[in-house]
């Protein structure tokens, strides 16, 4: 779609939550909020029913996915079914026919975000999603029990179906926080991932509402919902449209490259930062410092310690995962996935990525003959002769053995990957020592560009791959070669023939 396109929905629905928000705060006590905010929320639910409907029916479209949406377009339905039961049956006692259909609503929501996330593959990675789910749901759990679940149970004067009120609702919200921590965690392929961040963006809103109302009929007594609270339910279910509108989007858009890996999950941290604040919150509601306040600092001081030591060894060993131990550049998985993400920029922002490939010339011969620490040596001066002739955006890697290669972000035309080249080029005229023999580095250097809206990682290092081993099959080492000749002519390159 073209870039001014998803102005069609965001500006309207931008109006609109800023216009409800006004009336709510215009007319707080003035008209029932329900009949302020009720309409907008309406709408957003048909609007995602429709596009919900529409993106299922879509062609390209895997059959897990569909089936997600479809979920997805059951939950709506029923949120809108649930906004008409409140409407024309304002019980105060619960469950009301609202209740049971909104808390449905949200039920068949956690079945379409489970359907969204990848499967684990390996019993480790099974465990260490399980516990980073874990670590954020009990935490969510601690805030529920704090806010509502905790104060229901333990309230004298509440009536019983104000405690299964108190009580339905967060449990509720728990299992959803539950899906959306674990779809996080999980990852999810490209052509769905900014739907579910709105999705979960959007749940999010509606927990806090939800929370909040909670919180203030198990400490108030039974109260309506308040302006704040519709607020946070106007925007949830602004946010869930827009997730349906996004899915529109990508299916009609070429396909992005998946994320070759995913970063290191900091749910865990999260989770301990919400359960340390609660813990604060608790104890300076105390009327004694004795004993709770020392507990509870030196718990949140050794907390603190033992996660910035954690997330210490966690950054050291991704640097592991990532780097070739021998020159410090980055490895060919690393190299791979830099290269898919300068595609997708280069998709967005319409700018051609470059890729350099090199191989080095003569190295076995200085393995055999001067042995394998000068074969390592050689590797090293090339890697520093390879940095200093990029850019610091530029990402240079070790494929293995003696081919390296570098990514070009944004590079623009060939003469200006034509020109690191001649940098790494005069880099190459000064000779080295390596032991007490005088060697002066060559490589055989080849190139290609990316087509414009080329998202194949494979292709495009296949083409700088055939255009490398080219050169060094003719024996010779030109100034530059290209293998991207439809676009050498309108930059002044001529490719090496």
């Amino acid at each position: 779609m073209r870039s001014w396109r998803p102005l069609l929905f965001y500006v309207p629905a931008g109006l609109i939550v800023m216009v409800t928000m006004a009336r709510l705060v215009l007319t707080a006590g003035h008209a029932r909020v329900e009949d302020v905010a009720g309409p907008a929320i309406l709408l957003f639910d048909l609007t995602a029913l429709v596009l919900a409907l529409v993106v299922r029916r879509r062609p390209g479209i895997d059959h897990r996915t569909r089936g997600a949406w479809t979920w997805f377009a059951l939950s709506r339905a029923l949120s809108i079914l649930a906004g008409i039961c409140f409407k024309l049956f304002p019980w105060e006692s619960f469950p009301a026919p609202g209740d049971v259909l909104h808390l449905s609503s949200g039920m068949v929501l956690l079945v379409s975000l489970l359907m969204f996330g990848r499967r684990e593959d390996g019993r480790l990675e099974r465990q260490k999603l399980a516990l980073d789910v874990g670590a954020v749901v009990v935490a969510g759990g601690m805030l529920m029990w704090y806010l509502s679940v905790g104060p229901a149970l333990a309230a004298d004067n509440l009536a019983g179906d104000a405690v299964a009120g108190a009580v339905a609702y967060p449990v509720g919200d728990l299992l959803v926080l539950f899906a959306v921590a674990l779809v996080i965690r999980r990852g999810v392929d490209a052509g769905v991932r900014k739907s579910m961040y709105l999705i979960a963006a959007g749940m999010l809103f509606e927990i806090v509402g939800n929370s909040y109302l909670g919180y203030l009929r198990t400490h108030v007594g039974w109260v309506d919902r308040s302006g704040w609270q519709m607020a946070c339910y106007v925007v949830s279910h602004c946010g869930l449209a827009a997730a349906a509108f996004e899915q529109l989007r990508r299916s009609s858009a070429a396909a992005s490259p998946v994320r070759a890996d995913r970063p290191v999950s900091r749910m865990p941290y999260l989770g301990i930062g919400l359960c340390v604040g609660l813990l604060i919150v608790a104890v300076l509601r105390e009327d004694h410092a004795y004993p709770w306040a020392g507990l509870v600092i030196g718990a949140v001081v050794i907390n603190v310690i033992g996660s910035l030591r954690q997330a210490a060894a966690l950054r050291e060993n991704h640097e592991l995962a990532i780097t070739d131990p021998l020159t410090g550049l980055v490895n060919r998985a690393r190299l791979h996935e830099s290269l898919g993400r300068a595609l997708a920029r280069g998709q967005r922002s319409g700018q051609r990525v470059a890729v350099l490939l090199a191989d080095l010339n003569g190295f076995k011969e200085v393995n055999d003959t001067l042995g394998h620490a000068a074969g390592d040596r050689l590797l090293k001066e090339f890697a520093a002769m390879m940095r200093r002739a990029v850019l610091g955006a530029d990402v240079v890697g070790r494929l293995g053995g003696d081919e390296f290669a570098v990514v070009l972000n944004d590079i623009g035309s060939a003469a200006n990957a034509a020109a690191v080249v001649k940098r790494l080029r005069a880099e190459m005229q000064l000779p080295i020592m390596v032991g007490d023999v005088v060697v002066q580095i060559d490589a055989a250097i080849g190139f290609t560009l990316s087509e414009p809206g080329e998202h194949d990682v494979d292709e495009v290092l296949r083409r700088a791959d055939e255009e490398m081993y080219r050169i060094k099959r003719a024996g010779k080492t030109p100034e530059v070669s290209c293998a991207a000749p439809a676009l050498c002519p309108h930059c002044g390159v001529s490719p090496a023939l």
